[in-house]
């Protein structure tokens, strides 16, 4: 399988937006951007800037849970998930993410590459999620380099979760971004 990042930041034109790529499917994991040549698309997060392109994709499969589905445009017709789907070879388990009651979110985890997506991590991690976390590839949104907010501080991540196969951060703000040294330096210190 193959990772494409098309978008990292989590600013308008260059919103994180991911791509998995493994035989004839081409999964677009939040559609904030348009890339063409996508088969299939799946929303994590209510939040709109997730899913800003998303009636670019209104013809293909759109994958996402019930309680974000409730935030998306009417037209649009979703395949509603619960704990697990399949597109293509790819096998998909859904966990829930989401930071308050109101702002839902979900990760996904890909059981045969030990690959956990967390497009938009909870200023807390559950149990549920330290345990998608542990030995797995992680890839994960975070908020500010410290202090928190509705997503977590790249510091209480680094502190808090338990330790990664490997780590890449997306959804960058202009925070994080400002130290992305110390960043780089932690995650070659505390993962390898």
């Amino acid at each position: 399988m193959k990772v494409i990042f098309h978008g990292t930041r989590a600013t308008e034109k260059d919103h994180s937006c991911i791509e998995l790529r493994e035989g004839d499917s081409r999964v677009l994991i939040e559609p904030s951007l348009r890339v063409e040549g996508i088969t299939d698309v799946i929303i994590c997060d209510s939040d709109p800037d997730e899913w800003a392109e998303l009636a670019y994709y209104d013809n293909l499969p759109i994958y996402t849970t019930q309680a974000i589905a409730k935030n998306l445009p009417d037209v649009i017709k979703i395949i509603k998930v619960k704990n697990k789907f399949t597109i293509g070879n790819l096998h998909f388990e859904v966990f829930d993410t989401s930071p308050t009651s109101e702002r839902k979110s979900i990760g996904l985890t890909l059981p045969a590459y030990k690959l956990t997506i967390i497009p938009e991590a909870p200023p807390k991690l559950y149990i549920a999620i330290k345990n998608r976390i542990k030995d797995h590839h992680v890839i994960c949104g975070m908020g500010n380099f410290s202090g928190g907010d509705h997503k977590i501080s790249f510091m209480d991540f680094i502190t808090y979760a338990p330790k990664p196969k490997s780590l890449w951060v997306t959804n960058l703000r202009e925070n994080l971004i400002r130290h992305r040294t110390e960043v780089n330096k932690l995650i070659q210190e505390k993962i390898g």
